[in-house]
């Protein structure tokens, strides 16, 4: 062990048994710094989670959290923050899955004042040109390579916060927790100042059309421009245009990709077109006028 506490932990929810996250553990067991993480897993219960300790005693250490029924992936993140031990926490998901230098470069990057640090993203399903219209409407601001420096919004489910600050909102942490954006600008609004960090990367897995019940372009803008407000009264704000993220102006190539695709997809203010120029598959994303 490096130390007398670990130095992040890890919150990774599932909604049933281990096998759900097995993947994304795996990649956490093949970080850096995995003796300095503790691993905090959040499911409905130990017994329905038939976790094998073997699996996880690479950490510093492991805990569970057990939440009952798991209905809103901010609770139960919340849940996990405040059972966490080390100064900073950085949530995870069962479809993303961080390069070994991940830890390490969010750990070193949280000894400076950063409320907040996220990591740089690639897409791990990159042969689906509707896996790219997800991926580059939902994470295009962060896709790799990515300049190192102070940014406004970071990934939200991916990014690391240092706990005292998360602990703060005390009751209304699982309201901000609903739409990251929101609760980074009020961060921003406190304050706290947000940094992109590149030597932290990670791999997500995007619908394409043979996993998404929602076409993945519609899911991804409802996303953005849409919160319940039953379930995050806090988020209001995203109403108010000049409280939204930016939606990304991106012209990307999708690498890989063969065959043609000639279609368009428009919902709130934003057009995405999938085409070909040169002969080579493009995702367009820009915005269209009100």
């Amino acid at each position: 062990m490096s130390g007398s506490s670990p130095e992040m932990s890890v919150v990774l929810v599932t909604p049933d048994r281990y096998e759900t996250i097995r993947k994304t553990v795996e990649h956490l067991r093949a970080q850096t710094v995995k003796d300095r993480l503790e691993l905090v897993i959040v499911a409905p219960s130990a017994e329905q989670l038939a976790l094998n300790d073997s699996e996880v005693n690479d950490f510093f250490q492991f805990r569970i959290v057990a939440v009952g029924e798991i209905r809103s992936i901010a609770r139960a993140h919340a849940a996990g923050i405040r059972q966490a031990s080390a100064p900073v926490v950085v949530l995870s998901e069962d479809h993303s899955f961080p390069e070994a230098g991940w830890a390490e470069a969010l750990i070193e990057r949280h000894r400076q004042p950063w409320a907040v640090v996220g990591p740089v993203v690639r897409n791990a399903n990159p042969d689906s040109l509707m896996s790219w219209a997800d991926f580059l409407l939902g994470y295009g601001t962060w896709l790799e390579p990515a300049p190192a420096g102070e940014i406004n919004y970071l990934p939200g489910h991916n990014s690391s916060y240092k706990r005292a600050i998360l602990l703060d909102y005390n009751r209304e942490l699982e309201a901000m927790l609903e739409t990251e954006f929101v609760l980074h600008r009020d961060l921003r609004a406190k304050g706290h100042r947000l940094y992109l960090e590149p030597a932290a990367c990670w791999a997500r897995i995007c619908r394409d059309s043979r996993t998404a019940v929602v076409p993945a372009p519609a899911a991804s803008l409802y996303q953005w421009r849409t919160v319940d407000p039953a379930r995050a009264p806090v988020a209001h704000s995203l109403r108010d245009p000049s409280a939204r993220p930016p939606v990304p102006s991106v012209a990307a190539r999708a690498p890989g990709i063969s065959g043609r695709a000639d279609r368009g997809h428009r919902r709130a203010n934003a057009r995405l077109c999938f085409g070909c120029r040169a002969g080579k598959p493009e995702v367009v994303l820009f915005r269209v006028p009100s």
